[in-house]
């Protein structure tokens, strides 16, 4: 006997084996349907089939295709230019003449330095000038008659020049004991208090100019490229959603060709298109959200629909379950599939508004199946 023939008998045998067992089963069962039967007072005929259990799916009901899409995002005021304030020379700081948040005309005295040492500087300069001045008076006279020489003359004009360059010095460092708005604007922060002795080109204030606001925000590389195309085409707007300055609209000023390292996103930024009050209390670093309006074109006869109502591929046609209103039964319509996004898709023909298409479990579906609606997508 080979090998094979011994593997054969092994598998004969093991055969007979569940067969018999599962004669033995049948028969079990006969008998205990037959007891059952004659307790009951009849016999049973025996089992019979059963409706099939409905399967539970989600269905989506079909809705007019919009003609826009909105998005919003969060976004932070910035001042144009910020800058910091400093006085070019040294002392006790005085008087902070403006509160933070203050807007002011350019010009506005700020704060100021503790000017005694510079006054005394200056008089002693005027004085010295003064001097200055009478004795070239003096030597020019001397001169014209012959009692003075020419070096002696170009000596007190020397001194004179000296002088008044030292006094115009003397001049200067007193004005800038006064720290002034540069331009039209708003004291945004303080970096040090009264009574701190400052040195000079230490900043004292932070300065914002009073330009048009201006928003950062951020987007993807794919969001930023289709912000851009938007923009330049005039399908997109951007405003303002909320707060005293909703409604606002807002123009491209310039974004960022590299990704922030942490996040991957792309600062953008945005500028007020046109200046209003509700704007102008707009204050930098205030949280804001922008609306991105985007205009889609018209297609007639196209709806959306969630993309896991969409079964079959390209070579065996696409279609998806349909259940009409009161029945229980989805029917399967073929579909014409435009544009694919992440989380839907355009249906361009074999769907229109009001149908109603089952989502999730919809790839398990068949001809003929019954199926419970658990929730609406």
């Amino acid at each position: 006997m080979t090998a094979t023939t011994q593997h054969f008998l092994q598998r004969h045998r093991r055969a007979l084996a569940l067969g018999g067992a599962a004669v033995l089963l049948a028969g079990g069962s006969s008998l205990l349907f037959g007891f059952v039967g004659r307790e009951g007072g009849a016999a049973d005929p025996g089992p019979t089939m059963t409706a099939a259990a409905a399967r539970p799916v989600h269905t989506f009901t079909i809705r007019a295709y919009a003609d826009k899409r909105e998005a919003t995002y969060l976004g932070r005021v910035r001042a144009p230019v910020e800058i910091d304030l400093a006085f070019e020379v040294g002392g006790r700081l005085d008087t902070l003449e403006v509160a933070t948040g203050t807007r002011v005309t350019a010009g506005t005295p700020l704060a100021r330095l503790d000017a005694t040492q510079y006054q005394l500087a200056l008089d002693a300069a005027e004085e010295r000038l003064t001097y200055a001045v009478k004795e070239l008076e003096r030597t020019r006279r001397l001169a014209a008659t012959g009692s003075a020489a020419t070096a002696e003359l170009d000596r007190a004009v020397n001194a004179e020049s000296l002088a008044r360059i030292a006094r115009d010095q003397a001049r200067e460092n007193l004005d800038d004991t006064i720290l002034r708005a540069p331009y039209d604007g708003r004291v945004a922060a303080r970096k040090v208090e009264r009574g701190s002795f400052v040195r000079p080109g230490e900043p004292i204030l932070v300065f914002q100019a009073a330009e048009t606001s201006e928003v950062d925000f951020y987007q993807t590389e794919s969001q930023l490229e289709r912000l851009l195309e938007g923009l330049s085409n005039g399908e997109i707007s951007v405003t303002i959603a909320d707060g005293p300055a909703a409604g606002t609209r807002l123009a491209l000023k310039d974004y960022a060709t590299a990704p922030n390292p942490r996040t991957g996103a792309y600062r953008v930024t945005m500028r007020v298109a046109s200046e209003t009050e509700a704007t102008a209390e707009l204050l930098p670093g205030t949280p804001v959200r922008i609306r991105i309006e985007e205009r889609l074109p018209e297609h007639a006869g196209v709806v959306r629909i969630p993309a896991d109502a969409v079964t079959g591929d390209a070579a065996s046609g696409q279609r998806v379950w349909v259940l009409p209103e009161g029945s229980d039964r989805p029917q399967p319509r073929r579909v014409v599939v435009g544009r694919v996004a992440a989380d839907f898709v355009e249906i361009v023909a074999g769907l229109r508004p009001g149908d109603r298409v089952i989502t999730a479990g919809a790839s398990l579906l068949r001809p003929h199946m019954r199926v419970k609606p658990l929730q609406e997508s």
